[in-house]
């Protein structure tokens, strides 16, 4: 079915030249965003592999703060898992008071903030430079 407009078939087939147009450029235009995400996977995968290198050429230098860090990441889990559980204690008795006050919840924050953030920084390291590694691939995919 053509349809005629004010200038009559010709001006159909302009349209969907300039939408054939917009198309491609398009296209074109996904096609640059595609290679930029593309080359900036690659760039992340580089500094990944990077890092565990680093990581591992870390762990193989210190093999026996390593070990003494694999011996103790459980009872540092144990202790992580006391305050949160304390924590959670801590809002169900005061619930109310916290839903109804600033004070409350600055009170509750200075008890828990610090010692919280502490320790889950100190378990994030120590869990880190425990995990066993292996060698990367040296083998390069295309």
């Amino acid at each position: 079915m053509v349809s005629f407009g004010p200038a009559g078939p010709l001006a159909t087939n302009e349209t969907v030249v300039q939408l054939l147009l917009e198309l491609l450029r398009l296209q074109r235009e996904q096609l640059e965003l595609t290679r930029e995400l593309v080359r900036l996977s690659r760039e992340a995968h580089e500094i990944r592999a990077r890092q565990h290198a680093e990581l591992l050429a870390w762990q193989e230098r210190h093999e026996g703060v390593v070990e003494r860090c694999r011996e103790v990441v459980s009872t540092l889990t144990q202790i992580h898992a006391g305050v949160l559980g304390d924590m959670a204690d801590y809002i169900n008795e005061n619930a109310e008071a916290l839903l109804e006050s600033d004070f409350s919840i600055s009170e509750f924050v200075d008890k828990f903030g610090p010692r919280l953030h502490h320790l889950s920084t100190m378990l994030a390291v120590f869990k880190q430079l425990s995990a066993p590694l292996s060698r990367p691939d040296t083998g390069r995919r295309q």
